[in-house]
């Protein structure tokens, strides 16, 4: 800044404007280069507050308003799209302790849950998870200060503010008069005195007003310490794992009474390999075991996972709630394979089961649902041994073929069921793997030939399920 600061002489009025010019040009480059600077930080700062707002309107819809807190007092909503905030949060707190935050519930006493609890008592945000405020209060208060920040930009980086800071170039080292209002405004930039730093003076008085960038998060909280009041209250205990890979696989072929070169092979560096037909079954039960593990209730007598009671307790989940359903909407289903080892796993059913038509029928307007017929063509003639001009063969007597044929309503209904109520991958496959081999739907191939697809086949390419 010393190149700007020109010794004041007295050398008549000319001299005098020409210098209070070459002050008033410097004073407005400091004034012009401090407003572009914190209008463009105020525009980030309020695109970083409402991103904050909308990923924890997203974290809230998705899984509860508790979690949407927490994310929020972690600092998890900060600087991530929208689109991407709901993986993140997973990521970062963990599907067991999502779990263990959903099951909080919040309210004044006397309050009616929408599962039909009366609330005994007070059990509000703050007080139930620890915290000194909740997102709302953070967000309103970041709006706040932005506007408070936009409103002293306003009012102090204008042409007022080039006037006040020429005169205090000017006024050098004498003594302000103090009737002028200049004296309030070099004490309030500057200090008590000007010197030849005034320029980075009052980019440091400015940068003291309003260069912090506004956040909604709250600098006070430290994660750490945060999730560890959470944890307490709530009883929460860190994730554990089912048991080493192999050790869940071993656990797996043994509820699935598998042998070795019998639903499965171990390799030379003693992996297990498990058969095709047994691939679906393996990786629901993997998938259902991690998170029966992280409930702690089956440990060995030295607080270890009982890996093989978790993986019994997986399989019995997946049977229940994945293979049985999924059977149950045909009737007399037998496997069609004559060694249950085979590679691949077969069903064949003769009809729908009754209790799945009554859903349909209660959930579809219209729907078909037929027998599949090959007939045998007989030529029909027109006297003995000689066949008959321009009559068409017609068919006569027909052969079942075991075949199911059902409309496109059938089909894209149990897409839709699957989707909504089935929400892994795993249990997808699962649910998709017992659909009976002989049941198909009509379609159209590329030629615009109507065709018979099997319909675990067509439900398998709508829902983007491929098995590697």
């Amino acid at each position: 800044m010393a190149g700007f600061l020109v010794p004041f002489a007295a050398g008549g009025i000319a001299k005098a404007l020409e210098i209070r010019n070459e002050y008033d040009e410097t004073a407005g480059n400091l004034v012009d280069a401090a407003s572009a600077k914190y209008n463009a930080q105020f525009e980030k700062n309020q695109k970083a507050i409402e991103l904050q707002n909308a990923n924890f309107a997203a974290v809230e819809a998705a899984f509860g308003t508790v979690v949407a807190e927490v994310a929020a007092k972690e600092g998890l909503l900060q600087g991530v799209d929208t689109a991407l905030i709901k993986g993140r949060v997973e990521d970062e707190l963990g599907k067991a302790y999502i779990a263990s935050l959903k099951s909080l519930k919040f309210g004044k006493k006397g309050d009616e849950l929408p599962d039909g609890t009366i609330l005994q008592e007070d059990e509000t945000l703050k007080s139930k998870l620890k915290l000194q405020t909740v997102f709302s209060e953070d967000y309103e208060t970041a709006r706040k200060n932005l506007k408070t920040n936009r409103d002293w930009a306003a009012n102090n980086l204008n042409k007022g503010a080039v006037k006040h800071l020429t005169d205090l170039y000017l006024a050098g080292d004498k003594e302000l008069p103090p009737d002028t209002g200049i004296e309030k405004a070099q004490s309030f930039l500057f200090g008590d005195r000007v010197t030849e730093g005034t320029g980075v003076g009052f980019e440091q008085a400015v940068a003291q007003k309003i260069g912090d960038e506004i956040t909604v998060q709250p600098k006070a909280v430290v994660r750490s310490d945060l999730k560890t009041s959470i944890a307490d209250e709530i009883g929460y205990q860190e994730s554990v794992i089912a048991g080493t890979i192999n050790d869940v696989n071993k656990s797996i072929a043994n509820v699935l009474g598998l042998s070795n070169n019998q639903g499965f092979e171990i390799t030379g560096s003693g992996d297990f390999i498990f058969q095709k037909r047994f691939d679906p079954n393996a990786n629901a039960i993997r998938s259902a075991a991690e998170a029966i593990a992280d409930t702690h209730m089956y440990t060995t007598a030295d607080g270890k996972p009982d890996t093989l009671a978790i993986v019994e307790a997986a399989h019995e989940h997946v049977q229940k709630t994945i293979i049985n359903p999924s059977i149950n909407n045909w009737e007399n289903v037998t496997f069609g394979d004559t060694d249950v080892f085979d590679k691949s796993r077969s069903l064949i059913t003769s009809n729908l089961s009754k209790s799945f038509i009554k859903e349909l029928t209660d959930n579809i307007s219209d729907f078909d649902i037929a027998k599949n017929v090959d007939f045998e063509v007989k030529p029909i003639t027109k006297a003995k041994g000689t066949r008959g001009k321009g009559i068409k063969d017609l068919p006569e007597k027909g052969k079942p073929t075991g075949d199911i044929l059902v409309s496109d309503e059938i089909s894209m209904y149990l897409v839709n069921k699957i989707n909504t109520k089935i929400h892994t991958r795993a249990n997808k496959i699962l649910y998709v793997d017992y659909i009976p081999n002989n049941v198909y739907v009509r379609s159209v191939n590329q030629q615009g030939q109507e065709v018979k697809v099997a319909l675990k086949d067509f439900i398998s390419q709508a829902l983007g399920l491929k098995q590697f």
